[in-house]
């Protein structure tokens, strides 16, 4: 308190509060009162003696040595009402109530107390921390909350949200306070997958969290007749909407919550997509974009603030799902809070140490892997490839970890993994097939570019895709370069639906691995069957293209047709063609005709066979295929969806050239004609050693290794002919065991 007064002072503290004087009112009344004499509005509001007298009976005043104060605060808000009715020529803003009934108290007092949530012994307090993060640090608009499956998102987001609607009734008049006009309702919008779950879920939960607080109940109760919606004093409700990103059109949205954002779909083709110029609608995006606009189009303050919060609600699912690029985000928008933490860290004390009732203390220790290697258990951390990519996760999850490491990963760690289950866990099988292909033919491959929108090409120029280099020193010179299987090539087209892209794989059999059994995967009954007396093919792919479909219009497939023909008249010796069932039957019977060229259906996507066959050569190191950075992706990302039958790529993915090389291998692999006959086994062993001789340009020395190899195999099939003829069996007869061996079936148009 200030112990001498000067009345000539125009603003002072008494009684803790801060004062202004009538006097400094008055003066900065007329300077504004010239100021805005020729706006329209000023008459509307009256002379300047109206409002003087309009403030003494609206403003809490005192008398100090004979001078008349008023209370600030009530003095700032008076203000603003006036500056206000001046603009909009609107006397009623004068009769507006401003400033807080009762003071704010923090957001941690809010929900320990008993006075209001009354959580204390209930909450815990990793979630009280983030709270108190996200409430008092920095200037947030959106939260995104994920992580592991457990710790508390959704209780975390109802909690958020009654601290947002709780310091609005702290307010006279809300609507006001944000340049509302008076009277006008404000809404927090709830949102998930679908309305019913936003009602059940999301509604649900926090309805009774408000009903069970003695604050609400007494203070700002909501209208009790009411059930599908809480409709507060003050024109305030919270309302849960449906799934459209138009649902929350035209409402005054202060904040709200999007739950299992991860979870709402991506269509393609979709007629929201069509409508919009996109090839996909993604439902998540554009909920998110509507939401937000609204909030910014109502309560945009200086700086770019805002005094609600988005909250975003999902466990993580898959890399690049929505929650995954918010974070990204987050590392350069400020205005992002992240809550991301695992099921343990939710149970982490004050004191630093995990709830003992949960954990004993110990750990064990994840590598997590990248796109090469898959995550993994280790004993010690030097037994990690990276040291800085590994976790320690409490023992009592050892056991889910070990039965299904990715699930494990996604749900108790909350780490984004590949959506469903991944299908090449080993992903080095990947970069093998490419280092293999490098190490024989380099870095180029069949074609030029890695992707081609063919209608840039007229008929007579499409040769312009092909490598001439490649074709002549790998394809025509096939000898020098370890092949010793002449060449005759299958393709595959994956042709795709409207306004899709287009795959397109060339590949042969290069020559046989030295195992004396082929297995292969079995629809019927879901298991591999073993296949004796035959060997198992090991598969080059020579190239690998994308064709792109032009703006808003469909690929042509006669140009894909003429880039068969093209190779097929500049040197590639293609034998077999196959494509998916949605192909053209045209385009089929047209090259059926081309003298030489048998071709089939191979139906990618009716069964996981032709992936189980291209899983298995991997697995064995029997593919070898040239880099393509799409090609890699695709593959990288494939799923395993046992409940559809079927692998599939996640949501807004693709694997049109995993498809390509796909439908290549499993035909090479099923047309026992391709490799059946051959007198060449190459042991994968040596295949692989051979790339240090090939890479200091010794590769006459691994032909020769090769041709050795043959010529043990000549003799020692010399031998056993023998052999049968001394038994009296015909010389090309099999024993009676291997005779019980199954035949693989290939349908051939």
């Amino acid at each position: 308190m200030t112990s001498e007064i000067s009345p000539e002072e125009h603003i002072l503290y008494h009684s803790n509060m801060e004062w202004v004087s009538a006097q400094s009112i008055e003066d900065n009344l007329r300077e504004v009162a010239d100021e805005e004499a020729g706006h329209d509005g000023a008459k509307a509001v009256g002379t300047l003696q109206t409002w003087m007298e309009k403030l003494v009976g609206d403003c809490e005043s005192t008398t100090i040595q004979g001078a008349t104060f008023f209370l600030y605060s009530d003095v700032y808000h008076w203000l603003d009402n006036w500056r206000r009715a001046i603009h909009r020529g609107d006397y009623d803003y004068l009769k507006q109530p401003r400033g807080l009934i009762r003071p704010i108290v923090s957001v941690e007092e809010f929900i320990l107390s008993s006075e209001y949530l009354r959580q204390e012994g209930v909450v815990r307090y990793a979630i009280i921390k983030e709270l108190v993060r996200l409430f008092t640090t920095g200037h947030y608009i959106e939260a995104v909350l994920t992580g592991g499956i457990g710790i508390g998102k959704n209780y975390f987001a109802d909690l958020a949200l009654s601290y947002m609607v709780y310091r609005l009734s702290c307010f006279q008049s809300p609507q006001v306070e944000f340049d509302l006009a008076p009277g006008s309702n404000i809404v927090f919008a709830l949102q998930s997958v679908t309305e019913q779950l936003a009602k059940k879920v999301v509604f649900s939960s926090f309805r009774e969290e408000i009903l069970d607080s003695p604050y609400f109940q007494q203070n700002f109760p909501p209208d009790s007749g009411i059930k599908t919606e809480l409709k507060f004093p003050n024109n305030i409700s919270v309302t849960p909407l449906s799934s459209s990103d138009t649902s929350a059109l035209g409402m005054n949205v202060f904040g709200g919550i999007i739950d299992e954002i991860n979870f709402m779909p991506k269509t393609k083709g979709s007629q929201m997509a069509k409508l919009r110029g996109e090839e996909e609608y993604d439902k998540a995006k554009n909920v998110y974009l509507t939401i937000l606009r609204r909030m910014k189009s109502r309560f945009l303050m200086a700086g770019g603030k805002l005094p609600g919060k988005l909250l975003l609600v999902a466990s993580s699912n898959y890399p690049g799902d929505f929650t995954d690029e918010k974070k990204k985000d987050a590392e350069m928008d400020k205005t992002i809070f992240v809550m991301d933490m695992p099921q343990w860290e939710a149970h982490r004390q004050k004191s630093g140490r995990l709830d003992p009732k949960r954990y004993v203390g110990t750990t064990f220790l994840i590598e997590i892997g990248d796109e090469r290697k898959p995550a993994q258990i280790i004993a010690e951390r030097c037994d990690a490839d990276d040291i800085t990519n590994i976790i320690e996760v409490p023992t009592e999850y050892k056991t889910d970890f070990e039965k299904n490491m990715d699930d494990a990963l996604r749900d108790i760690a909350g780490m984004p993994r590949a959506k469903r289950h991944v299908f090449i866990s080993n992903r080095q099988d990947i970069f093998d097939a490419e280092e293999m292909f490098r190490s024989m033919a380099g870095e180029r491959q069949l074609f030029l570019q890695d992707e081609a929108d063919l209608k840039y090409y007229d008929d007579a120029e499409l040769f312009e895709l092909l490598n001439f280099e490649y074709i002549s020193d790998v394809i025509k010179n096939w000898k020098q370069h370890g092949f010793l299987v002449e060449p005759q090539f299958a393709v595959h087209i994956d042709a795709g639906l409207t306004q899709d892209k287009c795959g397109i794989a060339v590949g042969r059999v290069m020559g046989l691995s030295a195992k004396s059994e082929l297995r292969s995967y079995i629809h019927k009954t879901d298991d591999w069957r073993t296949v004796r007396g035959l060997k198992a093919p090991i598969i080059f792919m020579d190239g690998v293209i994308r064709i792109m479909p032009p703006p808003n219009d469909e690929i042509d497939l006669e140009k894909v047709q003429g880039l068969i023909f093209t190779m097929r008249n500049h040197g590639i010796n293609i034998k077999w063609l196959s494509m998916d069932k949605f192909a053209s039957p045209q385009l089929l019977q047209n090259v059926r005709k081309h003298k030489g060229i048998r071709t089939s259906y191979v139906s990618i996507d009716r069964t996981i066979e032709p992936y189980m066959d291209l899983k298995l050569s991997y697995r064995e190191g029997r593919i070898i295929h040239p880099y393509h950075a799409t090609l890699r992706h695709e593959l990288n990302e494939l799923i395993l969806d046992r409940e559809k039958g079927k692998v599939d790529h996640p949501d807004g993915g693709s694997k049109d050239i995993a498809d390509a090389i796909c439908g290549v291998a499993h035909l090479l692999t099923k047309l026992k004609e391709t490799y059946a006959k051959s007198t060449v086994e190459i042991e994968l062993d040596k295949l692989k050693a051979a790339e240090d001789l090939i890479k200091e340009d010794k590769s006459e020395d691994w032909v020769k290794a090769l041709r050795s190899e043959e010529e043990k195999n000549r003799k020692h099939r010399a031998v056993t002919k023998h052999d049968r003829r001394r038994e009296g069996r015909p010389a090309g007869s099999r024993s009676p065991r291997s005779s019980r061996g199954h035949r693989l079936r290939t349908r051939v148009v």
